[in-house]
């Protein structure tokens, strides 16, 4: 509205400002959300089997653990390892090499004496004589079997893929990519996962009842 004045006043009124509402404004700024975290995905439990003590075929029963018991598998073993996807692959009394397909066992070119499976990545010990009481070694391709250097009689192989073995002499050694490097120690039997790698060694340890 505006303000009333006469002639010759000394102040002219003008229109007053017309006032407009302000936006309101927030003391203090809201919070982002927070989005609630996804709890981690959890391990799939370990995939364990073992060749047990049943006769089968000239070769032993085949048993997976379940969290709380072994089931038993169609088939006979002496060998037995578990590719990082959780695929047995095993060996029988005929050295024959046969890998689980999820319903049976498949038979794989070769023949071996031992088997292990680590890093994606499947070995042997073949039945190619070296002399001294060892085999030929040798890495599945994905089709056949290349023959590596050295021999042993006992393989294992490690979560990164890299191999170990023990020969007649009782000698342990570690492949470091392109030739076997020798452990102190010596062994009868060797097995590796989760980054670590376990003998059997050569003293006697007599049980005590």
């Amino acid at each position: 509205s505006a303000q009333k004045f006469s002639v010759g006043a000394t102040h002219v009124a003008t229109p007053a400002p017309e006032t407009r509402p302000q936006p309101y404004k927030p003391k203090h700024k809201p919070k982002p959300k927070v989005q609630p975290k996804r709890p981690p995905p959890r391990a799939r439990p370990a995939t364990v089997y073992v060749v047990g003590s049943l006769p089968v075929a000239n070769s032993f029963s085949i048993h997976r653990w379940t969290g709380s018991t072994f089931v038993q598998l169609p088939g006979g073993a002496v060998n037995v390892t578990v590719n990082s996807n959780g695929t047995p692959w095993i060996t029988d009394s005929n050295q024959i090499i046969r890998r689980w397909n999820g319903r049976a066992w498949e038979q794989k070119a070769g023949t071996a004496i031992d088997i292990a499976a680590g890093g994606g990545k499947i070995y042997v010990i073949g039945t190619l004589s070296k002399g001294g009481g060892n085999y030929s070694i040798h890495k599945w391709s994905g089709s056949s079997w290349i023959e590596m250097p050295g021999a042993g009689v006992r393989i294992a192989a490690q979560s990164n893929g890299n191999p170990w073995v023990i020969d007649a002499q009782h000698n342990i050694y570690r492949w470091s990519g392109n030739t076997w490097t020798q452990v102190p120690g010596a062994a009868g039997d060797i097995g590796a996962g989760g980054g670590k790698v376990y003998v059997i060694g050569t003293l006697d340890r007599k049980s005590v009842v």
